[in-house]
């Protein structure tokens, strides 16, 4: 049995899933928003409105739901995971075999 070392500059060993336990929800919640447009209270209808100015909504950037992001690291993993395993190449590697 041969074994080569994974090249960590181009590759990465990931968990297959984010959860609570191995730490993704703690490094990830809050890191990631998306801007959404919010209808104001005054229906753009006082030109003096402090929270739109008049224009009737507002732009607000709010954080990815944990669904969410763990719905696109799901996509990434089923679209990017090796079949079968890493081959490492490794002649001191032994204890592997």
């Amino acid at each position: 049995m041969s074994f080569r070392l994974v090249d960590e500059e181009k590759e990465a060993v990931l968990p297959r899933k984010l959860t609570a336990e191995n730490g993704a929800k703690a490094l990830l919640i809050g890191e990631f928003t998306e801007t959404i447009n919010i209808r104001c209270e005054c229906d753009g209808d006082d030109p003096e409105c402090d929270i739109c100015e008049g224009e009737g909504e507002y732009v607000q950037s709010v954080p990815l739901k944990w669904t969410t992001l763990k719905a696109i690291w799901d996509k990434a993993v089923a679209g990017l995971e090796r079949k079968g395993g890493y081959v490492v190449d490794d002649p001191t590697a032994d204890d592997l075999k």
